[in-house]
């Protein structure tokens, strides 16, 4: 579902991974989601950076899922601002 407005499967699985675990570190989640540390970690700075995911130490560092009705109102009014975005360019 959140493919939709521009979140990859990979990113998914990461979310919904700290949805139900509450919080974790890149190593975890790599373990978790059978996916690479250094792309876990990737994923992670995405999420952050879309306001997706909080960290919630830095020693070790670990992460929490922003509540997923915000979060899909994020995505929404990003993916809503592109689309404005690009009617504009065209």
């Amino acid at each position: 579902m959140l493919d939709v407005i521009g979140l990859g499967a990979d990113a998914q699985r990461i979310y919904e991974l700290l949805i139900g675990l509450g919080s974790a570190g890149a190593a975890e989640l790599a373990a978790a989601g059978g996916l690479p540390e250094p792309r876990v970690r990737e994923i992670l700075g995405t999420l952050k950076s879309r306001g997706l995911a909080r960290c919630l130490r830095h020693s070790p560092l670990r992460y929490a899922a922003v509540d997923p009705g915000t979060a899909l109102d994020v995505l929404l009014l990003r993916r809503e601002e592109e689309i404005k975005h690009a009617r504009i360019r065209a």
